[in-house]
């Protein structure tokens, strides 16, 4: 295995010195060299971070309200720099899959990591996926679920945040912020609902969804029933 030979990088002030002959190297012409290539050097700089910013991150999180917007992929008002930048990161690998189920799971898995709590998405079929809060792997199961069975809304999904970080009522903000996610990530025909249920309540009889437009506590082992937002 070859040795790893380290290499200094000089800059061009420095380089403007190195190859001066002597009556240059010195004295007040030292100093009129040093100073134009030290602008040499700034100028070098920032365009290198200029480029590097296009990377979320890299260099600074200055840029992360653009490459956003670019790559259509919002910030939550709960996210950290670091958490955003993530996001931005896998976009391109993210973006095909958008309107399927693990790719609007990581979307918010990675959105609320910093408060790891479980979210189930539970198609009309049955069919559940429930999103690890602290891996981010997803698990599928069957469950028994009564929707209604309007032929014109065959394409459903019910989303259930299981936590006790968001206030209520919500604020405009807060209610776009949570809706955002599973809006933007969805399939274009499908209809889709959120339920929030408290972090001590579970299932223990599926409870059907018409019963969260108006909660039925009887079905949960709270005193409270879900809050239920229609995301349309």
């Amino acid at each position: 295995m070859a040795d790893i030979v380290a290499v200094t990088l000089l800059t061009f002030r420095d380089m403007i010195r190195k190859i001066s002959p002597p009556w240059l190297a010195t004295g007040n012409n030292e100093a009129v060299l040093y100073s134009g290539h030290a602008m040499i050097d700034a100028t070098g700089a920032a365009t290198q971070a200029g480029v590097l910013s296009r990377f979320p991150g890299l260099v600074d999180y200055q840029t992360l309200p653009y490459i956003g917007k670019e790559r259509r992929i919002r910030r939550g008002i709960y996210e950290d720099d670091a958490t955003y930048a993530n996001r931005l990161r896998s976009w391109l690998s993210d973006h095909p899959y958008r309107g399927g189920p693990y790719a609007m799971l990581q979307q918010l898995y990675l959105h609320y990591s910093p408060f790891g709590f479980p979210i189930q998405l539970i198609y009309r079929t049955g069919k559940r996926y429930t999103l690890d809060p602290l891996t981010g792997e997803v698990t599928t199961d069957l469950i028994a679920w009564s929707p209604d069975g309007t032929p014109t809304r065959w394409a459903q999904w019910w989303l259930v945040f299981t936590t006790d970080i968001f206030t209520f009522p919500l604020d405009e903000d807060g209610t776009n912020d949570i809706k955002a996610i599973p809006i933007e990530w969805n399939a274009a025909h499908a209809v889709g609902h959120l339920a929030i249920m408290q972090s001590s309540a579970e299932f223990w009889s599926t409870p059907s969804p018409s019963t969260w437009d108006s909660p039925a506590p009887e079905l949960w082992d709270s005193a409270i029933g879900p809050v239920y937002i229609d995301l349309v």
